[in-house]
């Protein structure tokens, strides 16, 4: 028999009823299954390799099988190509985390976290400095037309983050303002939010785009694992 190895993709509560289910690991159906210790479980499949390569199709999987298992239960998700030689040393690890995993848990039970981002059309974005003179020539020029387009561009944010973010984060358990990935990003926040709430998180998000239609584009992402919520960064540094 071929050698095996233990990849994790997160730790939930003690379920002895839990649903049985597979995923695409390595271009093939993997079962997935659970190494126990105490009133936690890790959520497993077996892989042939120590180290996965972050190929698209396995990334897929490893998201595929967090979005299967919080249908049912909560999970702390781990972050991809989490792999031990055993079952054994699977146990150790969750031994190790055992205490600072169990007191993340409530705070993430029944939870979804999902993704707002809304970003300037290049015309709205182009409207905020139409006041201004012909580009400049020189480098140095160049240089201070960029800071005070930056500068402009801040102000306008901090303008409208409040009636953006205060919506969204009174119908959320916890949120994180993010930096803005582009410069004609305007808001970017993630969100904790009840399941029950969703609904009403949906509609909120509605209404801000009633809002902002003309002017923005809108990405909305989720429902997710609280990958934001709950650092697990701490498991991979036992496992070292």
């Amino acid at each position: 028999m071929s050698e095996t190895f233990v990849y994790i993709f997160g730790v939930a509560r003690k379920n002895e009823h839990r649903t049985a289910q597979k995923v695409m690991m390595e271009g093939e159906p993997r079962s997935l299954r659970a190494v126990n210790e105490g009133d936690l479980d890790f959520i497993v499949t077996d892989v042939s390799e120590e180290t996965l390569p972050p190929i698209e199709a396995n990334v897929r999987g490893h998201k595929e099988a967090l979005e299967a298992i919080m249908t049912e239960e909560t999970v702390a998700p781990m972050s991809f190509g989490t792999i031990l030689g055993d079952e054994q040393e699977a146990r150790r690890l969750l031994q190790a985390i055992y205490d600072p995993v169990s007191e993340a848990m409530p705070k993430i039970d029944n939870k979804i976290e999902v993704t707002v981002q809304i970003n300037l059309t290049e015309e709205a974005f182009k409207s905020l400095f139409a006041h201004k003179k012909k580009k400049p020539r020189s480098y140095k020029g160049q240089l201070a037309l960029g800071e005070e387009a930056k500068a402009v561009m801040d102000r306008y944010r901090t303008k409208h983050q409040e009636s953006i973010g205060k919506p969204l984060g009174d119908l959320s358990a916890s949120s994180i303002l993010k930096e803005p990935s582009t410069e004609r990003t305007l808001f970017e926040g993630v969100f904790l939010i009840d399941r029950e709430d969703e609904a009403a998180f949906d509609e909120a998000v509605n209404d801000l785009y009633s809002v902002w239609k003309e002017q923005t584009d809108f990405v909305y992402t989720g429902p997710w694992p609280a990958y934001s919520f709950v650092d697990m960064r701490f498991a991979a540094a036992e496992r070292r």
